[in-house]
């Protein structure tokens, strides 16, 4: 089986590119083409949008007074302008004269001055002799000049601090699809944001994604310029098309104000990707298998292969281990309610920007009430499952000492549960860290099945260098879970488009005493032999210091660093 390393993401967009239908397959052939066609101004789809992709895109982007923004394939200036009036300076650039010249108009008549043009194609540019590094670059709608790759790492150096580029996710242009059916020719749109995300993680980039979504339609002054347009997109129409693409024009297109012609209005979403600028970006690996279809990858089985490999996700853990480590964990949930930066508190102020008081929500392997307890305090109705019976006992304790009366609580294993019979259908589904194991689909089907709005779930992206260090102690090799970039592809392969974001906490571990470290570490490393137990309890008395009341707290240079992934998507 097809390995996670052994595909070439930047091959499968070039090979996409390639099948792109009409307009779009210039992208493949580079700029200079690219650079030809969009200079013929008569012929150029014109299309008319929702205003507010642009006022949605600057709402997701974090701007400063201060900011030098460089925005690639500025076209007419969508985000140039809006941009302009918030930060210190922007450089508008493009391929075409055309469209610096309209931003140069439209920034005059706002008089703003601190707009640089620079007209080049963006493949030629020279970092640091055409343009210096700016703090944030954009790349809007304009992907595929040349290699992905090589356009992604130009990206990557040309800022200081940030990148955000945008790419389809879906076009639903019933319009474009049924002129193709008409020639005879399938309509391939162009590749959509998985081959851009998919690239980023293979260099070492773990990117945001966030979602605009917009209504378009294009329009034409009359059908013998749509006849023109269409002749440009496929490059030729024998008379006997035109005469169907006429009568089919005539039909469809809806004739509106000052004598434009509009197809009707069709949907679309585009990713914003970001990320925070790499210094390396790492290597891919080896690449030997780059030549399979994309939904013709078993996401489901590479995960399994993956846990397979896993130690710590091979252990069975049975619900008396839970109940034993009860007491442990509602100490660190009581520590983590009254940390604003804990992982807990993170995550809670995600969920909490879109929850309303009359949602009803589920915490799956709620623990001591781990979210259950404070979004009772936000919301109608919480069910909070656990197949721990001591963790479902101080999660009522933490809720009747708050006055929380509003939570159902349900022994049992999530992944057992039948909706409609065992559990209602709930607004909100929340599955923190409890992804294990490998049956993630049908998890993930559950887990969706679940809800009527929306899915949180959080998997581990990076592990405490404390934990790998005990690995060391007792000569075990340590082998982390499988990535989040598993996850998430099968979550598109089963048609969710998934946003992500990013939580990191760091601290100092502590423990009230010796016995009680001893008792995490058992937990952690499983079942182990007397020499490994007291191995680990001299790694533990050498390495961590004791205060005066007994507890260890871990050494300075030894961070207890953890992230993960957020994952979620609300339902349309």
């Amino acid at each position: 089986m097809i390995q996670l390393n052994q595909i070439d993401w930047s091959k499968l967009w070039e090979e996409e590119m390639k099948k792109a239908s009409g307009v779009a397959s210039w992208s493949f052939s580079g700029a200079k083409r690219g650079l030809n066609r969009w200079e013929e101004k008569i012929n150029r789809p014109k299309r008319e949008e929702d205003p507010d992709y642009a006022s949605q895109f600057l709402q997701k982007i974090k701007l400063n007074s201060q900011d030098k923004i460089l925005d690639i394939g500025c076209g007419a200036g969508n985000l140039t302008i809006p941009i302009a009036r918030q930060v210190k300076k922007v450089t508008s650039l493009d391929v075409s004269q055309k469209m610096i010249n309209l931003v140069k108009e439209k920034a005059s008549k706002e008089n703003l001055f601190n707009v640089d043009y620079l007209h080049k194609d963006w493949e030629k540019v020279v970092i640091s002799k055409d343009v210096d590094k700016h703090d944030i670059v954009i790349a809007s709608r304009c992907l595929g000049m040349f290699s992905l790759k090589k356009e992604l790492i130009k990206l990557n150096n040309a800022s200081r601090g940030y990148v955000y580029l945008s790419r389809t996710v879906e076009e639903k242009d019933f319009f474009s699809a049924e002129v193709y059916k008409l020639a005879g020719k399938k309509y391939y749109p162009l590749p959509n944001y998985i081959y851009v995300y998919n690239l980023l993680y293979q260099m070492g980039i773990s990117a945001k994604i966030d979602f605009i979504k917009s209504n378009i339609r294009e329009y034409y002054s009359s059908i013998d310029q749509a006849i023109k347009v269409w002749q440009w997109k496929m490059n030729e129409l024998s008379p006997a098309l035109e005469e169907k693409l006429r009568i089919y024009f005539s039909k469809s297109l809806i004739k509106v104000e000052d004598n434009k012609w509009v197809t009707p209005p069709f949907k679309c979403s585009w990713a914003l990707i970001s990320w925070k600028v790499q210094k390396d970006l790492g290597k891919e690996g080896q690449i030997e298998n780059h030549r399979i279809n994309f939904d013709f990858i078993d996401w489901n089985q590479l995960w399994k292969k993956a846990v397979e490999k896993s130690l710590w996700m091979k252990r069975e853990v049975k619900p008396e281990k839970w109940n034993n480590f009860a007491l442990r964990f509602n100490e660190g949930i009581h520590k983590d309610w009254n940390n604003r930066d804990s992982y807990v508190s993170q995550v809670f102020r995600k969920i909490e920007q879109k929850i309303e008081p009359d949602f009803t929500v589920v915490d799956i392997g709620c623990g001591p009430g781990t979210f259950a307890v404070p979004l009772a305090q936000k919301v109608k109705k919480v069910a909070a499952v656990d197949i721990s019976s001591s963790m479902l006992n101080l999660a009522q304790k933490n809720a009747i000492q708050k006055n929380i009366y509003n939570i159902d609580y349900i022994h049992k294993d999530w992944e057992k549960l039948i909706v409609g019979k065992d559990i209602d259908r709930h607004d909100v589904v929340i599955a923190s860290r409890c992804l294990g194991g490998l049956n993630l689909k049908e998890k993930l089907l559950n887990l969706n099945q679940m809800a009527n709005k929306a899915v949180y779930l959080t998997w581990i992206t990076k592990v405490s260098e404390l934990q790998k260090k005990a690995y060391q102690v007792i000569n075990r090799k340590y082998s982390q879970e499988p990535d989040y970039i598993y996850l998430y592809n099968l979550l598109y392969q089963l048609d969710i488009c998934a946003q992500v974001d990013f939580i990191e906490c760091e601290g100092q571990e502590s423990f009230l005493n010796l016995e009680k470290a001893i008792e995490h570490y058992r937990w952690i490393l499983g079942k182990l032999s007397l020499e490994e137990e007291n191995k680990v309890k001299d790694y533990l008395t050498n390495t961590y210091k004791k205060t005066e009341e007994g507890k260890l707290i871990s050494p300075d240079y030894l961070k207890a660093t953890w992230g993960w992934a957020l994952l979620y998507w609300w339902k349309v």
